[in-house]
């Protein structure tokens, strides 16, 4: 692509690169790469200098070899000698390309990304076709002055050429061989030899940390700088290294491990050149518990107390302790278990601890009843003790004598009886409650929630106020209103009120049903849908979302949801009517002069001559009509039926080329000229694959004819009926063994035919002119039920078969024989009204 300067959307600002950054470029370089040859280790290409660099950078009068700065190229994913220094002389000659530029360009640009190359050319810096390799780009949106936004690309490009890739074969220099390889021995090392480990246990507050004590046996030598420690839990496949000691430890620790687990500890050497040696044997060792835990002392239960039972005990000293699980039981002598747990109770090393124990519906302590408790404690480890011995303790119910008073900021219960509170005065800064039936309320009463009363009427003669005010509330979406109906001031679903304050603690109303109503915000002002019947109207604003109405009967105007309509008050009875698509139904209209519409070859003209498309001049319109109705077009689809009084046809009598001929054999005419379709007109070989109405849906509607023969028709009335015969056959209503169903065997798991009979011999035609044959439906009414203490699987149904089953033409007697199969048994019981019915019909 090339950037012109008609492409420039913006001024081009260009860096040629002469400044300061000028005495940082370098005219020789040298690649450092990773040489395959020498093991894969670093080294070095030789030195490549540029005689025309080393002479634009120095001085004149200056000696050169004082301005020779050499770029050390990094090459680390180069191998060879040869690549290592076509690719450093790339380095070089790319870096001193420091001419850069900045343009705005046109959208077609888009398709430009970092590292393509493209072209520009500008009379003014005397370039054409000057290469550029793009750096960045990026997409502008401008206001073009007029409010539309205009999209450009801003190019970041820095010159380039392709001479920077040019490297001819005798521009190789030969490298410096290095010397014989020198054998320095072997650096191997001999693992250390492992001890037996063992577990140390330290006790921080309530934790007990477990480290694994590692030893071991140094192998010896100068060369052994250290041990590294590795370790995993058993099962698992990778170890992971704990540490490491120094040039003769002999112990090491592998902290902080986990009670119940087993270990894998392992070690090896390591020298002073990084030379690690072989694993040492495995040691294992299973971390087990290593501190104890008390029981709980000096336990207590107080008997016969009125509301509870206070339990007393003293915790363990052992800074280990996590909790004392409480366990009661009405049952002397019970053993703990899941279902005797009251609670775990959370406390201090070594303290005295109390818990009151009332009737709760939980556990089931209940007043006069005697309990018995055991204790024990479990450390953070998760192990308890054993349990205490058992203690009793029980509690009664409160007389009056127990109480004096009862005072107290709040008293929560599931259901307080009213009628058992006779009080004088109730005097509280807040009450919460679902429902509170008074006569009176006092003049203040602030209600934080909505205030919701089904049952009680309150009216004027209740309300002892001048007013009520309504503030915005807390800030929160619980503000203040009063509602009868609607639910909220958006509410637009159901009949009612609201009146109150809205989310942005701003005053709304809304009254009306769901779908006219009256409704006011401080956003949309106020809004009015239904109908308004008001007199005069003035208004600066605009009417939305009503419907308007002046005058009556045939002299109406109306604006509604179905458009805007003159002279009935129905909209599809209106003379003059306009839908919202702009459809315009109007009974008369007088338009003068002509009608123009578009210019060319795409234009409309309505004139005295008549009516034309495609062309400014009547006569070489393609589509034209005139004034007495002669139609001309160059072509014409027409997908409805076409009406004529007469209808001449030149040309040869063809329509579409050899499609219909009416001179053919397929087609006649009848008495007054008309044509018509001969018997047998369209033959198969007329029909090239299928035939279908242009209703045509598989499987729903239509109907298609394929050439194979096959054809599909939907909602089809035959006028031949299939069904020839149908008929009813009575099977018994008696205990098995009587009648039509014989007794059976106890072989109830055995499919066989129970009952046969045969009817119907008759003789019927096959259709003229084809083969039939005889397909039959049997169906079955009727119940059974088995005789009480007898299996009740058993089961049967019905089967018919015509014989004999072929195919025929002419007459054909056929017999319908009729079973009943299934599994039964003896003593299965009475059948009840057991009928068959049955439909033969004919196919072909």
């Amino acid at each position: 692509m090339t950037v012109t300067d008609d492409d420039m959307l913006a001024p081009m600002l260009v860096d040629t690169g002469s400044g300061s950054s000028k005495g940082q470029l370098f005219n020789q370089v040298k690649g450092i790469f990773v040489d395959a040859s020498q093991d894969f280790k670093a080294n070095e290409t030789p030195i490549i200098s540029d005689a025309t660099m080393l002479s634009q950078d120095t001085p004149s009068g200056s000696s050169s070899n004082n301005f020779r700065k050499t770029l050390e190229a990094q090459l680390p994913f180069t191998t060879s000698n040869t690549m290592a220094q076509r690719v450093a002389k790339i380095q070089l000659k790319y870096q001193r390309k420091t001419m850069s530029a900045q343009v705005e360009v046109g959208m077609k640009f888009v398709r430009l990304q970092p590292n393509d190359f493209v072209y520009v050319t500008n009379s003014r810096m005397g370039w054409n076709q000057k290469m550029f390799e793009v750096q960045t780009t990026s997409l502008a949106l401008n206001d073009d002055g007029s409010g539309a936004i205009a999209a450009s690309i801003n190019l970041s490009l820095l010159e380039i050429s392709a001479d920077v890739w040019d490297f001819a074969t005798n521009e190789y220099t030969t490298s410096i061989g290095e010397g014989s390889v020198i054998n320095t021995g072997s650096f191997a090392q001999a693992a250390p030899t492992i001890g037996t480990l063992t577990q140390r246990a330290t006790i921080q507050g309530p934790h007990t940390i477990i480290d694994i004590i590692v030893p071991w046996t140094n192998q010896q030598g100068d060369a052994v700088q250290g041990t590294e420690i590795q370790y995993k839990e058993s099962g698992e496949s990778d170890y992971a290294v704990a540490g490491v000691a120094g040039k003769g430890q002999t112990k090491g620790v592998i902290q902080n491990v986990v009670v119940g687990n087993t270990y894998n500890v392992r070690l090896r050497h390591f020298s002073f050149d990084n030379v690690y040696s072989g694993v040492s044997s495995t040691a294992n060792i299973t971390i087990a518990e290593s501190d104890t835990l008390a029981q709980p002392s000096s336990v207590s239960a107080t008997t016969g107390k009125p509301f509870f039972i206070e339990l007393k005990w003293t915790n363990p000293s052992n800074t280990n302790l996590r909790a004392v699980e409480v366990h009661a039981s009405t049952t002397s002598g019970f053993t703990p278990s899941t279902g005797t747990l009251v609670n775990s109770y959370y406390g201090d090393v070594g303290k005295n601890k109390r818990v009151l124990l009332g009737k709760s519906s939980d556990f089931g302590f209940d007043y006069n009843t005697t309990f018995y408790f055991r204790l024990r404690a479990i450390n953070v480890l998760g192990t308890a003790t054993a349990y205490t011995s058992q203690v009793a303790g029980s509690f009664t119910k409160a007389v009056s004598a127990d109480i004096d008073s009862i005072s107290a900021n709040q008293i929560t219960a599931g259901t307080i009886d009213a009628s058992q509170i006779d009080v004088e005065n109730l005097n509280a800064a807040k009450i919460t409650t679902g429902e509170i039936s008074v006569n009176r309320l006092p003049s203040a009463v602030v209600f934080t929630s909505e205030l919701v009363d089904g049952t009680t009427v309150i009216d004027g003669s209740n309300i002892q106020t001048g007013e009520i005010t309504l503030t915005s509330g807390d800030g929160s979406s619980n503000l203040a209103h009063i509602k009868g109906g609607k639910t909220s001031y958006e509410d637009t679903s159901n009949e009612g009120f609201f009146m109150g304050f809205n989310a942005s603690s701003h005053p709304a109303f809304n009254i009306g049903t769901g779908t006219n109503f009256l409704k006011y915000d401080q956003s949309n002002g106020l809004t009015l849908r239904g109908a308004l019947t008001a007199g005069d109207i003035a208004s600066g604003g605009t009417l939305s979302g009503v419907n308007m109405s002046i005058g009556s009967g045939n002299s109406i105007f109306k604006a509604s949801g179905d458009g805007i309509q003159l002279g009935h008050a129905t909209f599809g009875s209106a003379p003059f009517r306009v839908t919202p698509a702009g459809a315009l139904t109007a009974t008369n209209a007088d338009l003068t002069g002509s009608l123009t519409s578009g210019s060319g070859n795409s234009i409309f003209k309505a004139t005295s001559t008549g009516i034309q498309l495609g062309n400014a001049t009547f006569s070489s319109a393609p589509f034209r009509v005139t004034a007495a109705g002669a139609l001309t077009a160059t072509s014409a689809s027409i997908t409805g039926s076409i009406t004529a009084t007469s209808f001449n046809m030149s040309g040869g009598a063809k329509i579409n080329a050899g499609d219909i001929l009416a001179s053919s054999s397929f087609f006649s005419t009848d008495g007054s000229g008309n044509l018509t379709l001969a018997d047998d007109g369209v033959s198969s070989a007329k029909i090239a694959n299928t035939l279908e109405s242009d209703n045509y849906s598989a499987g729903s509607a239509g109907w298609k004819i394929q050439k194979s023969g096959n054809a599909e028709f939907n909602g089809v009335v035959l006028s031949r009926s299939l069904v020839v015969a149908t008929g009813t056959i009575n099977v018994a209503s008696a205990t098995a063994g009587s009648g039509g169903v014989p007794a059976q065997s106890n072989d109830f798991q055995v499919l066989k035919e129970i009952y046969t009979t045969g009817v119907y011999s008759a003789g019927f035609n096959a259709w003229s002119g084809s083969t039939s044959t005889f397909l039959v439906q049997i169906s079955m009414t009727g119940s059974f039920f088995t005789t009480v203490g007898q299996e009740s699987n058993a089961f049967f149904g019905p089967r018919g078969t015509l014989l004999p089953l072929t195919v025929f033409s002419g007459t054909q007697a056929f017999t319908l024989r009729t079973q009943l199969w299934g599994r039964q048994i003896a003593g299965w019981g009475a059948p009840s009204a057991i009928q068959l019915t049955y439909r033969i019909y004919k196919v072909t």
